[in-house]
């Protein structure tokens, strides 16, 4: 898995370094249900799909470009 696989599935630390958020600030975000979608596999693995980072990151925008 890359960082640039756009139909793949993504750690905690690769949406981390995309969001430049601090280590721990997903795990916080899945305790209160805040967040991009992610799926818990077997052995309590998470990931998050690519895709759906993305259309979370597009929601989130708040200003618009000139």
């Amino acid at each position: 898995m890359t960082d640039n696989d756009d139909d793949g599935w993504m750690t905690g630390a690769q949406v981390g370094r995309l969001l430049s958020l601090a280590p721990g600030t997903l795990n916080n975000w899945r305790a209160l249900g805040k967040g991009p979608g992610y799926v818990k596999l077997e052995g309590g693995v998470v990931r998050y799909p690519r895709a759906g980072v993305l259309a979370w990151m597009d929601v989130q925008r708040t200003g618009r470009a000139a």
